[in-house]
């Protein structure tokens, strides 16, 4: 009944139980549904072989799932003061888990602790028990009174989440052809002014909800592109600014936000494409990947 309740919402989940030790163990393999969804009759199979069996939810681009999981009080309060938009919760034995729209162009790994003590992320590759799975000692995973699935939407992630997605080494996949800094020469290629302009062009559209996330990729991907030499600095930063100062109110945390993200994107190089070589971008926070076609 969990998994046809999950698939009713679009979301993937398998068979999992949880050991005595608390250790949650799949019942199937699972890997390739993180590329495709279980077929009805696998789906019917589980349920006859595994009745007692809870879910697994798997997260990803493919299921279009983000989930943080807190383990502990403070973890709770950490995330709740930086700020939550209405979304799905899943109470844990020790926590919540936070449900949120897995973000499109972001490769997000999954980590734990690395965003603050007892906060784990689900994103590519990861599970995430389901309400409904009991445990060993009694405790059923349940979703907070008025969050189910079904209830309230699950949310675009936090600008604050997002930031540190964007930011956070473990995201950053290294180039197959890793990449130093370059000094520009002086002259602009059509493919980086093609970047530059659809980049400062989004940017020019972004609304007042959008403005700090699109600024942090913003100047993330033209900080990436002075580093690899292929614009000027100076003139990158000044149309950063000249978008920024008609913000009304947003002047000091727009400065700090091009700052900070610019001066990641220098430190991650990126230049044009070779000739043999298509560039795959599952990230703005990504060197872009460079595969020999």
């Amino acid at each position: 009944m969990i998994l046809h309740g999950l698939a009713e919402h679009g979301l993937v989940g398998v068979p999992q139980l949880i050991d005595e030790g608390g250790q949650k163990r799949p019942l199937v393999k699972w890997a390739e549904y993180q590329k495709r969804e279980p077929t009805g009759e696998e789906v019917a199979g589980w349920i006859r072989h595994f009745p007692d069996a809870g879910a697994g939810i798997l997260t990803g681009p493919r299921n279009g799932l983000l989930v943080l999981d807190t383990d502990s009080p403070d973890a709770i309060e950490w995330v709740e003061l930086r700020g939550i938009p209405e979304t799905v919760l899943v109470r844990t034995v020790r926590g919540i888990h936070y449900y949120f729209k897995y973000p499109l162009g972001l490769q997000v790994n999954n980590s734990a602790s690395a965003i603050a003590p007892g906060i784990d992320i689900r994103g590519s590759g990861g599970m995430a028990t389901a309400a409904g799975t009991r445990r060993p000692d009694g405790f059923i995973y349940h979703y907070d009174r008025g969050h189910a699935l079904g209830e309230v939407n699950i949310a675009e992630p936090p600008e604050w989440l997002i930031n540190w997605l964007l930011l956070a080494p473990a995201n950053r996949q290294s180039a197959t052809m890793p990449l130093r800094a370059q000094k520009f020469d002086g002259k602009v290629g059509a493919w980086a002014c093609k970047v530059i302009d659809e980049t400062l062009r989004v940017l020019a559209g972004a609304s007042s909800g959008q403005r700090n996330d699109l600024l942090s990729r913003a100047a993330f991907k033209l900080g990436q592109l002075v580093g690899g030499g292929e614009a000027d600095d100076f003139e990158l930063l000044a149309a950063l600014y000249a978008i920024t100062n008609t913000w009304p109110d947003e002047h000091a945390k727009s400065t700090d936000t091009i700052i900070r993200c610019f001066e990641a994107g220098l430190s991650r190089p990126r230049q044009r494409p070779l000739r043999n070589v298509v560039w795959l971008e599952p990230s703005t926070a990504d060197t872009a990947r460079q595969v020999r076609s």
